[in-house]
């Protein structure tokens, strides 16, 4: 069974009171592995029309994440490293899609349309033959890089049938000691069923901040003047 985690996350909605998009949340993955522990982050919504088209750096607001984790990113999987840089996406039909690394929007697995990385994600030349998400990282953050749905596949891909409407952005893998703390930040960019368009900030943490230390307060904090 997988568990919803207790979080601090942060929504600033661009848009009416009555827009769709619930909160963003991580859930533990249960990597079986007991140094090693698995998140999913996602974004839910409460109607099936509403659909996501990028998470991003936009106006001023840089894409990150970072991790208290000692070792850092396990990143072991990928199906092809190529341009395109699919090993950082949840390709094919990986065996460790499961207890791995990679981002997403909605898609997990399989040979469908999936999303892509905007030219020179992260700093990495557009075209290289590398890892976007290397192996023992504990953070990122650009202020010039998006995850995007190419042509028509800009819908919501739900996690399940029925409310609430849960879309996958990301999952991490890291080495754990048992009390590590990560955080993923940026702005969502999606639609509700007329079209409207919003750009709504987000920024979600594990565990709760009660229990952070200072240093990761400190932190946030800085995030949240930016």
């Amino acid at each position: 069974m997988k568990t919803a985690l207790a979080l601090a996350c942060s929504l600033a909605l661009a848009g009416p009171a009555c827009a769709e998009l619930v909160n963003v949340f991580w859930t533990d993955m249960e990597n079986p592995d007991p140094q090693r522990r698995t998140y999913r982050l996602f974004a839910r919504f409460n109607d099936a029309w509403d659909r996501i088209s990028a998470y991003a750096s936009i106006g001023g607001r840089p894409l990150y994440w970072s991790t208290s984790a000692p070792g850092g990113l396990i990143n072991d999987d990928g199906y092809w490293e190529g341009p395109g840089h699919l090993n950082d996406l949840p390709y094919g039909n990986l065996p460790n899609i499961e207890q791995d690394t990679w981002l997403t929007i909605g898609y997990v697995g399989g040979f469908s349309d999936f999303p892509v990385f905007s030219p020179g994600f992260l700093g990495v030349p557009d075209g290289e033959n590398v890892k976007v998400l290397v192996d023992g990282m504990t953070s990122f953050s650009d202020d010039d890089s998006a995850v995007y749905l190419a042509g028509n596949q800009n819908w919501v891909h739900c996690w399940d049938d029925e409310d609430p409407y849960d879309v996958a952005l990301a999952q991490f893998t890291i080495e754990s000691s048992g009390d590590e703390w990560m955080e993923m930040g940026g702005v969502l960019q999606w639609h509700d069923f007329d079209g409207e368009s919003y750009h709504t900030e987000f920024h979600a943490v594990i565990p709760a901040p009660g229990v952070l230390p200072a240093a990761a307060l400190a932190l946030f904090a800085r995030r949240r003047r930016r």
